[in-house]
């Protein structure tokens, strides 16, 4: 193959890594699973989700708790009536070697420290 071509396949294959990092945003888990949620008081309404322990966008401590169900759109967990959207408008841009995977519906810090940046494309 010609130099060229191989750059080319290089610069493609980058770019599509690109796309799909940036179009993350959903927590996969599943009933029993132990998560991090917001409380969601009257004044923080950021669903802010993750899988290691930390802040919300609102400063609050994210409550320890567990999925008791989860559906295509939906994740209920057993410290909150209603459910949370289980893809963030913003997710962790911290990289693929944190484990913290926070999503939320506002911008800000995740609970790892990094900022959140926004999900783009689907």
């Amino acid at each position: 193959m010609s130099r060229r071509l191989i750059l080319t396949i290089i610069l493609l294959l980058s770019l599509s890594g690109l796309s799909f990092a940036e179009t993350k945003g959903k927590i996969d888990v599943k009933v029993g699973d132990e998560i991090y949620a917001c409380s969601m008081s009257e004044e923080c309404a950021c669903d802010t989700l993750a899988m290691k322990p930390g802040n919300c966008k609102c400063g609050k401590e994210l409550i320890k708790t567990t999925v008791i169900g989860v559906d295509d759109n939906t994740i209920y967990v057993a410290s909150r009536g209603k459910g949370f959207k289980r893809v963030g408008k913003y997710t962790c841009a911290c990289g693929e070697l944190c484990h913290c995977r926070t999503i939320g519906q506002k911008p800000g810090k995740c609970v790892c420290g990094a900022e959140m940046k926004e999900v783009r494309g689907d």
